[in-house]
């Protein structure tokens, strides 16, 4: 089970730097602006996977937020939906080390 977002969200959004909405992620992933994408459950998949190819591109990790966008919505103090939020900079949050993608296993072979 994936680790509970909710609080290092919210301390992103209030104390660092964040990017929210489609158009914007998309222009900032493209730019190198975020470090971070989260993508609400229920996001469109043809436009989450676009920006899956770019974030692939880039070297920036998305994550997928288990709840809807009114729930991420909230999390970030907002009266609305919010499918798409970029990290630009986690503040006090400790989000980046919160979504750390396992490590794969692999270990490089020694040169002798």
């Amino acid at each position: 089970m994936p680790p509970d977002l909710d609080e290092p969200i919210a301390r992103a959004v209030k104390t660092g730097s964040v990017v929210i909405g489609l158009n914007r992620v998309v222009s900032a992933a493209a730019n190198g602006r975020v470090r971070l994408v989260i993508a609400a459950s229920n996001a469109p998949e043809p436009a989450i996977r676009r920006l899956k190819e770019l974030c692939h591109m880039e070297g920036i990790q998305v994550v997928s937020y288990p709840k809807g966008g009114l729930q991420l919505g909230r999390v970030c103090a907002r009266r609305h939906a919010v499918m798409l939020l970029g990290i630009r900079s986690p503040g006090e949050s400790n989000i980046l080390d919160a979504v750390k993608p396992p490590p794969t296993g692999r270990r490089r072979a020694s040169r002798q």
